[in-house]
């Protein structure tokens, strides 16, 4: 008899979001920032946009299989629920189940908001030096000595030399 098994109310299957959506938001935003940036370093890094689309895509599946996207981390073995903390895609979903599983208020998702905060810097400011090395001029005229080409003469390549140990200063000072 089909009535006699208990039945859902559809109340059950809605999530609470009443009083959260600040928190929803603020999770969204900083997991869609770290998405940004991360975007931002590969194109940066990629020759080519040919290059970029399948390193992307490439890194996006394998962050989602580590980080519990796919699989439930408690389901993995205790080597991957280890490795599931490193991944992007792992400090967003907690955060959102922070929120939406387990009640949690602003304190709760601080931690995953500063990791994700953290990974977005991380990937500007690499692709911001990546980018200012690629493009600079003493970059290119590195690469020249490197592929052996000569300067034109002995005061160029000092320039060079003393514009590398600038920046390199700059960078760790």
């Amino acid at each position: 008899d089909l009535h006699s098994f208990p039945t859902r109310r559809s109340s059950d299957l809605v999530l609470m979001v009443t009083g959260k959506i600040t928190l929803l938001a603020v999770m969204a935003a900083a997991s869609g920032l770290s998405a940004i940036a991360l975007g931002v370093l590969l194109g940066t890094l990629a020759k080519t946009q040919e290059q970029a689309a399948p390193l992307g895509a490439t890194i996006t599946v394998i962050l989602a299989a580590i980080g519990g996207v796919w699989i439930p981390v408690f389901a993995m073995p205790h080597t991957m629920q280890t490795i599931a903390k490193i991944s992007p895609m792992n400090w967003g979903l907690q955060g959102f189940y922070d929120i939406l599983l387990r009640d949690g208020g602003c304190s709760a998702i601080a931690p995953e908001i500063g990791l994700l905060l953290a990974f977005s810097a991380i990937c500007f400011c690499i692709s911001i030096y990546y980018e200012k090395f690629k493009k600079s001029v003493w970059a290119i005229d590195v690469r020249s000595i490197i592929s052996g080409q000569e300067t034109e003469n002995i005061n160029q390549t000092d320039t060079i030399k003393q514009n590398i140990i600038n920046i390199v200063y700059n960078y760790l000072f």
